[in-house]
């Protein structure tokens, strides 16, 4: 579980164009990520916050090959490349001809203004 969630927060950086992850971690989970060869960067002095927690950063980049060898290691297949969902834009460029009569002709309203 723990791989998938670092896999899907490293996919999200990406995606989106941020260049680095940032952590507020416990010891113990850093100590875990670093065994599975996440470049943890400590970004910031240890806090106190529902128990000592340490800042951390980590290379989106370099991330995607630590992630990599650890899915190797667990034997999980690569992942799909594909979108698991269908983004949805509003309004859409074109009616639904399925939409009823009167549908139709609010979307027209909408698209006139």
């Amino acid at each position: 579980m723990l791989y998938y969630l670092c896999q899907a927060a490293q996919v999200y950086a990406v995606d989106h164009g941020y260049a680095s992850l940032s952590f507020l971690v416990r010891p113990a989970l850093a100590r875990i990520l670093g065994r599975q060869g996440l470049p943890l960067e400590q970004a910031g002095d240890p806090c106190n916050h529902r128990g000592l927690r340490i800042p951390y950063r980590v290379d989106a980049a370099s991330a995607a090959t630590a992630l990599r060898d650890w899915r190797k290691r667990l034997g999980i297949p690569a992942a799909i490349q594909e979108a698991h969902y269908t983004p949805m834009y509003w309004p859409p460029a074109e009616p639904d001809p399925t939409l009823s009569v009167m549908t139709a002709q609010a979307f027209q309203q909408l698209q006139n203004g």
